[in-house]
């Protein structure tokens, strides 16, 4: 029995070293592209997290709660109009999103904080490099899939073009995180996501129906809004509807961007053969906007409000 098994154990050896040799060149070739996968990622993920200095985190069907004071108007029983505050509860949710967190962040160091989100038919990670940018400035930054897009499935009838869902949800994640500064929480998105941004600034300022006790009679009132939201900024986008009072928004638009390169409009040419560059059709809205962020990077444009406040 040893001497069969000695025999097999050479043999597998003798065709071992053949296969070798006969293929050493697509063996060598084959441990190099494993090395450079190995210390491609190894730098990739060095990247993303500015040499180890942010934690990064994959959420899925992350939630947590907290409480914000809105305040709420109403009328006491001799019809004049009074204001009060209520603790009103925030219940965060991210279904998909990457998080990155600077290790400087902490409850006694808390960080401004940026959602980000994407347009049309794209996903979450269309933004990271947004994100780390954002994050190697010391912000705490969120970057999210919407409903219909990435890992995040339909849950309503809406097409994927009309499904805001996953923007306001995240923020108010962002906002119940202990280590980010409450009063400098910001939003931002591309194209379809600047659509959202909007409809996400709309939702968090329009009052809400709230009952209130005062001196142990009930009245029934308006909260003014959550105002969660800092700052808002829209990419490539040009609808504003409406926001809180204290609310910078700002819109943001390349020279030539990837929607603008021609215009059907009269109102937006120079002549009857000539368009005008996208900024004129900015120069439009712009009365609408309350304060305007127009800056040449994203980057610049959403660290200036929140470091500024």
């Amino acid at each position: 029995m040893f001497c069969i098994s000695n025999i097999k154990e050479k043999k597998k050896g003798y065709f071992m070293k053949k296969y070798y040799e006969s293929n050493k060149k697509s063996i060598l070739w084959f441990a190099i592209g494993l090395l450079v996968i190995l210390v491609t990622s190894l730098i990739g993920s060095l990247i993303q997290s500015s040499g180890g200095s942010i934690k990064v985190s994959d959420l899925r069907n992350e939630t947590n709660t907290g409480t914000v004071t809105q305040t709420v108007m109403y009328k006491n029983e001799a019809q004049e109009t009074k204001f009060t505050t209520i603790d009103t509860k925030v219940s965060g949710k991210v279904v998909s999103g990457i998080l990155y967190v600077p290790n400087s962040a902490s409850e006694t160091n808390k960080l401004p904080a940026v959602v980000l989100t994407h347009g049309y038919l794209n996903n979450r990670e269309h933004q990271l490099p947004f994100a780390i940018e954002l994050a190697r400035r010391g912000f705490v930054v969120l970057t999210v899939d919407r409903e219909g897009h990435g890992n995040y499935n339909n849950v309503t009838n809406s097409g994927a073009m009309m499904a805001t869902n996953g923007l306001y949800d995240s923020a108010k994640y962002v906002y119940n995180l202990p280590f980010v500064d409450k009063t400098k929480v910001g939003i931002t998105g591309h194209s379809m996501g600047g659509y959202t941004t909007a409809m996400t600034l709309y939702q968090d300022a329009i009052p809400t129906e709230a009952t209130v006790t005062v001196e142990g009679k009930k009245y029934t009132g308006n909260a003014l809004g959550m105002n969660l939201i800092s700052a808002g900024l829209m990419q490539g986008w040009s609808t504003y509807i409406y926001s809180g009072a204290n609310v910078s928004v700002g819109m943001l638009k390349a020279t030539d961007d990837e929607f603008f390169f021609k215009s059907t409009n009269q109102q937006f040419r120079v002549n009857s053969s000539t368009l005008k560059l996208p900024r004129a059709l900015l120069k439009f809205h712009l009365p609408l906007v309350k304060k305007s962020m127009l800056r040449t990077a994203l980057t610049t444009s959403m660290a200036l409000r929140l470091q500024s406040n």
